[in-house]
């Protein structure tokens, strides 16, 4: 059974690498996509990445572009 997407707003930090943004969904790391700003509210798509955990077991999580959500 697949897994619902997920997609979040979550705040951008700086990462430990020049240029890179990251932000936390619950006690998980998501790396942002190029181009996110530390300060911004950045809509994003989650995906797991395969194999790949933090120092206390928790997943990382890719984040992807979220599609347009239109509203009225």
């Amino acid at each position: 059974m697949a897994e619902e997407e997920r997609v979040e707003t979550l705040l951008a930090t700086a990462g430990r690498n020049p240029g890179e943004a990251i932000a936390s969904h619950g006690r998980s790391i998501v790396f942002l996509p190029k181009g996110a700003e530390p300060g911004w509210q950045v809509r994003v798509r989650l995906v797991p990445i395969d194999g790949r955990t933090d120092s206390r077991g928790r997943t990382m999580y890719r984040g992807l572009p979220a599609p347009v959500e239109y509203t009225e």
